[in-house]
């Protein structure tokens, strides 16, 4: 009888310690594979906050150019800088109030750089409230307690508004000019100040005088009119915000934003952005430095 001889079947198997590797080998290309996904995603989602952040300061911008652009200049109001605890911005607009409101005839509307004594710090804010028709002091209704702030952008570390005058100078609008100076009129003088009508300014605020109106305004050789205000924010998106708050150097990084100055606040916040020691690394490549010139109606 012929016998048919069979393969040994030990020949075609893993030895344990073959399998021991293949499985660590496997473990490890996944282990590298979840890592880089992991990083993907994580980098996506720090792209995306960042692009958020930026599309909501620039729509904040927006919404504060469209007030301005509809503001009511002229002899009987003015654009408001707030000085010390005051909204950086205050004005009467042309638009006419929440719905629902009492015979509305104008808004009063005001922007606010919310401090860190608040439980929304770092946010800008806007509040409105409607002026009727029987309003005559429309600088006060301006300056007035407006309703409840809501928020337009979040992480907003700084907030600067100058005047622009006919002679090309520049002027913080929270910063009480020296009394040589007649671009602004300080709390408790009258507006306009030649006018036997004229309305006192309210406390701590600033009046800009406006380069449009033909009414007298006291003017020398060494002062001009305001012509345009430049608006400028700087933000930066939640993650690197809250890296910036737990290493401590958020308040020194909100002082510089908040010196002030009489030269182009774009260009001397992104020097301090890149100059500065107090902003970690990946924190200066996130913020961003928006502004826009407003001509006064």
């Amino acid at each position: 009888m012929t016998r048919i001889s069979r393969p040994d079947s030990r020949c075609a198997a893993f030895s344990l310690i073959e399998i021991l590797v293949a499985v660590s080998v496997l473990a490890l290309l996944l282990t590298l594979l979840l890592q880089v996904v992991n990083g993907t995603m994580l980098s996506s989602k720090v792209a995306n906050q960042q692009m958020d952040a930026t599309a909501g300061t620039r729509r904040a911008l927006d919404v504060m150019v469209g007030d301005l652009q509809n503001s009511i200049v002229g002899t009987t109001s003015t654009i408001l800088g707030g000085t010390t605890g005051k909204p950086q911005l205050a004005m009467i607009t042309q638009g006419r109030g929440p719905s629902g409101g009492a015979s509305p005839r104008f808004l009063a509307v005001q922007y606010l750089l919310a401090s860190t004594g608040t439980s929304t710090p770092d946010t800008l804010q806007r509040s409105y409230a409607a002026v009727n028709w029987t309003t005559s002091d429309l600088l006060a209704a301006a300056a007035a307690t407006a309703t409840t702030p809501t928020t337009l952008a979040s992480g907003v570390l700084g907030f600067s508004v100058q005047a622009i005058l006919e002679n090309g100078d520049r002027h913080d609008v929270n910063t009480t000019p020296p009394p040589s100076q007649a671009w602004a009129i300080s709390a408790g003088n009258p507006f306009p100040a030649t006018s036997a009508n004229a309305i006192q300014v309210p406390p701590s605020f600033l009046a800009l005088v406006p380069a449009t109106p033909p009414t007298p305004y006291p003017l020398n050789a060494n002062t001009a009119r305001v012509t345009a205000l430049e608006i400028t924010l700087v933000a930066v998106d939640e993650q690197n915000y809250r890296l910036l708050e737990k290493s401590g150097k958020l308040d020194a990084v909100r002082s510089g934003f908040a010196a002030p100055g009489n030269d182009l606040p774009a260009a001397r916040w992104s020097q301090l952005i890149d100059s500065s020691s107090q902003i970690p690394p990946p924190v200066k490549t996130s913020m961003k430095v928006l502004s826009k010139t407003v001509p006064l109606p």
